[in-house]
């Protein structure tokens, strides 16, 4: 009889420590899993984000650049959303992607101030510098493929 309950001791002893085993290992990797998807979104969001911020400074350079082309503005306040979109990006963007972003601006803002409304072919220079500064950016925050 002793024997019987030494056994069965033994058997429910070890079927606890396997169930403790299991559980501690499904939580190491559930957890491990949750991490992971909750660094993903970040990621996610810091790439969503500099694309709606990055597309919409382009296309307001874009538009006062155009602008400057039909007529010029001489009032500042009609830059507003261009520089405003600028403190943006200084605020979010590397250093290169906020150099390349000044660079824009200040083409977009010379092309007001300039006597001929010719396009200069340094905008899109500019532009093109800015494109690939934030591409690279983006690379960099998304991590190796």
């Amino acid at each position: 009889m002793p024997n019987e309950i030494l056994a069965s001791l033994i058997s429910t002893g070890g079927t606890i420590i396997v169930a403790i085993l299991a559980a501690a290992i499904s939580y190491g990797v559930g957890r491990g899993m949750k991490t992971h998807e909750w660094r993903l979104g970040i990621v996610r969001e810091k790439v969503s984000l500099r694309h709606r911020l990055y597309t919409e400074f382009l296309a307001e350079a874009d538009r006062l650049v155009l602008q400057g082309l039909e007529a010029k503005t001489a009032q500042a306040s009609a830059f507003h959303t261009l520089t405003a979109r600028l403190s943006e990006v200084e605020l979010i963007g590397s250093d290169s992607v906020v150099e390349a972003a000044r660079g824009v601006c200040g083409s977009a803002l010379a092309s007001h101030a300039a006597a001929d409304a010719e396009p200069k072919d340094a905008f899109y220079d500019i532009k093109r510098n800015f494109v690939s500064a934030v591409r690279r950016e983006i690379s960099e925050i998304e991590g190796p493929s």
